[in-house]
């Protein structure tokens, strides 16, 4: 795997199901922008076994750029890396491994075909565009979100999902959240973004999922100011 980017899709059905596999020609997500900023932390996070983490910038091109960024990071020789946007277009141009692109629509039967170590979320998705079912078997979720606020952002990204059974699905989300990633761009250097992370406990975990934004931001912001 030497981070080639190609788009996989399944076609015909039962006994005459195949794979085409072809070249992803849409534009890349930048996946190597320069970063600064809590990159030790960002590193911890990129590098659990299994993790939701939810990246946010206030402007769209921003939260497209640290999705591609963090994919980047997060990418091992082996790992296969899967972009899920609206039209199953862009790609995520990274170093290592391989890069696949889909749709909404086609993630589950990708999923099924494919194991991917990554599952990278663009930031288009609208609501009801994914299942929660649909990523309970994927280790590592990037999800990308546009806000200025780091405690509103898990609001804002579980208001686009779907969900068939909350119990079991409020708890996969209690174990999987695990940190929220935020990026503006630098001031210095036009190509850099400047990133803050948090990694979420017990506590601050329950405070996302229930949205209360007021008491998470408290915290994140305490934490902040150390």
């Amino acid at each position: 795997a030497n981070g080639r980017v190609i788009r996989l899709d399944r076609v015909g059905e039962g006994g005459e199901e195949s794979l085409w596999v072809r070249p992803a020609g849409a534009a890349p997500l930048e996946a190597s922008p320069v970063l600064c900023g809590d990159l030790d932390m960002l590193s911890t996070l990129i590098g659990l076994p299994e993790s939701l983490l939810i990246l946010g910038a206030g402007e769209h091109a921003t939260a497209r750029r640290l999705l591609g960024a963090t994919a980047g990071l997060a990418m091992g020789p082996a790992d296969t890396v899967v972009l899920v946007s609206t039209d199953g277009g862009g790609t995520i141009r990274t170093p290592t491994g391989i890069s696949l692109a889909t749709t909404p629509a086609r993630l589950r039967s990708l999923l099924e075909t494919v194991r991917p170590d990554i599952v990278a979320l663009d930031p288009d998705l609208g609501p009801g565009a994914l299942a929660l079912e649909d990523l309970s078997t994927v280790p590592r979720i990037l999800a990308a979100v546009v806000g200025h606020d780091a405690a509103s952002l898990p609001a804002q990204w579980l208001f686009r999902l779907a969900c068939r059974r909350r119990a079991a699905g409020s708890a996969w989300l209690a174990t999987m959240l695990r940190g929220l990633v935020t990026a503006r761009r630098s001031d210095a250097e036009p190509r850099a973004l400047s990133v803050s992370a948090w990694s979420l406990d017990a506590r601050e975990r329950e405070l996302a999922l229930r949205g209360d934004i007021e008491a998470l931001g408290d915290r994140l912001d305490a934490r902040s100011a150390r």
